[in-house]
């Protein structure tokens, strides 16, 4: 009901009792009504008035309340209505944006799959050559096969360092044992077959491969010093892996006579003298030239120094540490 109608039915509830009252005055010929009579029912009608108007503005109240109320709910209603639209926003483009990234992670599979599928045909070809260059030649003829084979070789090493570079690690070592079965020994090609090994725990194969390295170092004199030093190192971790520690030594020493300034191979041989040999000054002077080096170890190598000035092995101050 509006306020308007309340009003229109409060005026027309008046009127009528008005008129109530003056039909009862004078409907079939009552007598006049006395003074008190008239007071008695004005008083009526004034109370019947006063408690209308009461009912009107208890209405009224109730109206404004009901408004109130319904503008509440109005601005509840559309404050849920606009989270629900972000919410539907924001689960869309999560669900867009991971999409996109499969997109592009299948993508990248599929690249990845093309260079490898490249790179095979590549090796396929060099096998081909090398097949060809194997067949028996007419003594004229050996020197054209050996530069082929040769040729083949070194592309694939090539190969091989391309596909390290991409990431491709089991085709690269796929590639450099082709490139083995077809002759190579090329320090670096042994070095990487003894790494691969060894990065997944194979210490016995990676040792070995490791030893063909250095005899293949012994062999080409012409090995850059730092291949000829991480061959030399590597070989002696690798035993020390393998329960071998007295046979790493000789190794180290040799990587240190060809590369004085390889920091790695200074810190082996710290722990080696440290944690097998028992030469508290020896391990301290190798990690020391370790630190001095720049070595990628030099805050482990200061705490084992400070370590080992602490049990008394050797007696010298110790040095700040790395921060």
């Amino acid at each position: 009901m509006t306020v308007k109608c309340v009003r229109r039915f409060a005026a027309g509830l008046s009127i009528l009792v008005f008129l109530v009252m003056i039909t009862a005055a004078g409907c079939d010929r009552a007598p006049a009504k006395s003074a008190p009579e008239l007071a008695v029912w004005r008083e009526k009608y004034e109370q019947l008035v006063e408690q209308y108007e009461a009912d009107f503005q208890h209405r009224l109240e109730e109206i404004k309340k009901l408004k109130a109320e319904k503008k509440q709910l109005d601005g509840a209603v559309s404050a849920l209505t606009k989270r629900l639209a972000a919410a539907k926003e924001r689960a869309r483009v999560p669900e867009a944006a991971e999409s996109e990234a499969l997109l592009k992670e299948k993508e990248k599979e599929k690249e990845k799959d093309r260079q490898i599928e490249t790179l095979l045909d590549e090796v396929r070809r060099l096998k081909t050559k090398l097949s060809v260059a194997g067949v028996p030649a007419a003594p004229d003829e050996d020197k054209q096969a050996s530069a082929a084979t040769g040729a083949a070789q070194a592309q694939l090493v090539l190969l091989a360092a391309r596909m390290m570079d991409a990431n491709l690690d089991e085709a690269a070592l796929m590639v450099l044992e082709q490139a083995v079965k077809a002759g190579s020994e090329h320090p670096w090609v042994l070095l990487q077959l003894g790494n691969f090994h060894g990065d997944v725990g194979d210490n016995e194969n990676a040792a070995q491969w490791y030893e063909r390295a250095a005899e293949a170092v012994e062999r080409d004199p012409d090995t850059p010093g730092r291949l000829a030093a991480k061959i030399y190192n590597n070989y002696g971790a690798t035993l020390v892996a393998l329960g071998k520690p007295e046979g790493a030594l000789p190794w180290y020493e040799k990587a240190v006579e060809i590369d004085e300034r390889y920091a790695t191979v200074y810190f082996n041989r710290g722990m080696l003298y440290d944690k097998h040999l028992d030469d508290a000054e020896k391990a301290v002077g190798s990690y020391r030239r370790h630190v001095e080096l720049g070595g990628g170890h030099g805050i482990t190598a200061r705490n084992a120094i400070l370590k080992l000035q602490e049990d008394g092995r050797p007696d010298e101050e110790p040095e700040a540490e790395e921060p």
